[in-house]
């Protein structure tokens, strides 16, 4: 209470009675420094979302993905760019109809107090954070997210300086180094996606798939790789390197269906040569693997990173016999596990 009969008894320097101005409920004022990458952030930002909206349609695979992330950032780019402002104007328009925007600013050599229909405060100068200015109004930042804004053209040229000079140059230069460097680094991480996501575009246009329709009914691709295992399939036909046309030849008939192959060409072929036109007969991996613990297998040939061609040798007749079998590990454990058992074995391309 004595500390604020000491200030009223101060002689004030000149007191400004005016109206909050629309723009500081509808117009956010920043920082000098921070404004050219605002502007950018608000080019690249739409950049992202186009880019985004390309993934979701090319991207088959990530198409939930890449439109969650879409709807993410266009909520809130909305929010921020319209709706935000909308409601800023609405509330100033409630404001300025019940009367309460009218706020007196009286100004002392150390300090300012704000006296309006709802808020009575004092700030000394010496806690004021950053100045910002614009065309139309002066805006002094304090902690605690507090402002003393006012319109230019309440003011004459003295008080305008008088305003300006409150923040000391080497403050407000500090504040204008930070806000700088958040704005570039801002734009470096927004950059760096929106160059992150034309790779992607790139990378899905070059996996993109040539037109394609037909008659026949769709199966999934486990469905034909099943059939394949168990020697139900022939008459394969490859469409547009991604579609595979063939006869399903189980349940005691033949009906030529169709299925959609998204993965890797050079293993599909290995699989259709190795599973349907292979001179050997067919074991489960886990047979080929008891019998190589039993030390009955040797000579082994690894094809393609799929299959393992091996001589089995009966421990009744001490016959061998060539067989085949699919792997789905990686090859570094099968071979691995054959040099444990001390097994030749040996990589092959097949022709």
């Amino acid at each position: 209470m004595e500390e604020q009969t000491v200030t009223q008894e101060k002689k004030a320097l000149f007191t400004v009675d005016a109206c909050y101005p629309e723009e500081r409920y509808t117009k956010r004022l920043f920082i000098r420094t921070i404004r050219l990458p605002m502007k950018i952030c608000k080019f690249i930002i739409p950049v992202i979302m186009a880019e985004l909206l390309a993934l979701t349609i090319l991207d088959r695979k990530g198409t939930a993905v890449w439109s969650g992330i879409l709807l993410l950032i266009a909520f809130f780019y909305v929010l921020i760019v319209f709706i935000m402002p909308l409601k800023a104007k609405k509330k100033y328009r409630a404001i300025h109809a019940a009367g309460e925007d009218r706020i007196l600013y009286t100004y002392y050599e150390d300090s300012v107090r704000i006296k309006s229909p709802t808020v009575e405060a004092l700030l000394k100068y010496s806690d004021a954070e950053s100045y910002m200015e614009n065309d139309k109004y002066l805006m002094l930042s304090f902690p605690f997210h507090r402002q003393v804004t006012i319109s230019k053209e309440n003011c004459d040229e003295e008080q305008l300086r008088f305003f300006r000079n409150i923040v000391p140059p080497e403050k407000q230069q500090k504040q204008e180094k930070k806000a700088a460097v958040l704005g570039w680094i801002l734009i470096a991480i927004c950059l760096i996606y929106a160059l992150m996501l034309a790779c992607e575009i790139k990378l899905a246009l070059t996996h993109q798939t040539p037109a394609y329709s037909s008659d026949l009914p769709r199966t999934t691709y486990e469905s034909f790789e099943a059939c394949l295992m168990d020697g139900h399939v022939k008459d394969i036909n490859i469409v547009n390197q991604r579609y595979l046309e063939y006869t399903f030849t189980g349940n005691k008939e033949e009906k030529r269906l169709y299925t959609y192959y998204d993965g890797n060409l050079s293993k599909l072929d290995s699989l259709l040569v190795y599973s349907y036109g292979s001179p050997y007969t067919q074991t489960t991996y886990e047979s080929f693997v008891a019998c190589l613990s039993h030390g009955t297998i040797k000579d082994v040939e690894i094809i393609s990173d799929r299959f393992a061609e091996y001589t089995y040798t009966s421990p009744d007749t001490g016959v061998g016999e060539r067989l085949y079998t699919i792997y789905e590990n990686d090859t570094s454990t099968l071979t691995a596990l054959l040099d444990f058992y001390n097994v030749n074995w040996n990589i092959r391309t097949p022709e």
